[in-house]
């Protein structure tokens, strides 16, 4: 579970502007927040402070208790998979991009990543295409999808 409590933030370079204030919420594992809201509001500054780019200002972030100042920075995001809205995918075949970024990918089963695709819908598209799972990628909306099952397929916590 992700809590933020409190919690408050300002960037270094602009003290007098705050992004965030007081903002509290719990997301158990399993569960799917949507953060919406207009440009400049702080959307993507959660994110940042999920990702550990920043500390808050004020308050505490917990992971399953504990706060995130206090976890392993590298432990702690080989247990987090976020989807951004800008993704950027690498030449190479559709598995290479689905496992790009895992750093134990040669012990990842094959039936991991089928899975996977199944769970991002993409799987039966996959397969009907004559080179399978070794397409290259080049359409945009089969990239989204490979990306959503790439992250699918390290069974993240969050």
């Amino acid at each position: 579970m992700i809590e933020f409590s409190h919690v408050s933030f300002h960037y270094p370079s602009r003290l007098d502007a705050p992004v965030l204030q007081n903002l509290s919420f719990k997301v158990g594992h399993g569960e799917n927040l949507a953060i919406v809201g207009a440009s400049g509001s702080g959307k993507s500054t959660v994110i940042a402070l999920l990702e550990r780019f920043y500390d808050p200002t004020e308050g505490l972030i917990l992971f399953r208790g504990i706060p995130l100042e206090s976890i392993d920075t590298k432990a702690y995001r080989s247990l987090v998979s976020l989807i951004s809205q800008e993704t950027c995918l690498y030449q190479g075949s559709i598995r290479e991009n689905i496992l790009l970024g895992i750093s134990n990918d040669e012990e990842i089963e094959e039936e991991s990543i089928i899975r996977a695709c199944k769970d991002a819908n993409i799987h039966e598209f996959i397969i009907s295409l004559p080179q399978g799972y070794k397409t290259q990628i080049g359409n945009r909306g089969l990239s989204l999808s490979v990306v959503n099952s790439g992250n699918a397929s390290q069974s993240p916590e969050l």
